[in-house]
């Protein structure tokens, strides 16, 4: 019989601005990623606040958006997308 095991889940979803698309490459070796900020708009809509995240895309479908947004992003036009965020630690 296998054992239970709890665990939890912390996911966030919202609506905000994409910034700062970029390909990661580390400098001691390992695969490049994809890398895009995401500024998440909260609160009431007349006082909104903004909290930013530094995110790794991962998905093929993940990746083809942020690409086609980057180059929106090239041409100085401000994109909003929703989004889902996991796995998140604080720095």
């Amino acid at each position: 019989m296998s054992e239970k095991r709890d665990y939890f889940n912390l996911h966030v979803r919202g609506l905000g601005y994409l910034d700062r698309v970029r390909e990661v490459k580390p400098k001691r070796g390992g695969k490049p990623f994809l890398a895009v900020d995401v500024t998440a708009i909260h609160g009431p809509a007349d006082a909104t606040q903004r909290t930013r995240f530094q995110c790794v895309v991962r998905g093929r479908e993940a990746e083809r958006v942020v690409r086609a947004a980057a180059r929106h992003l090239e041409a100085g036009r401000k994109v909003l997308a929703g989004f889902k965020l996991g796995d998140l630690y604080a720095e």
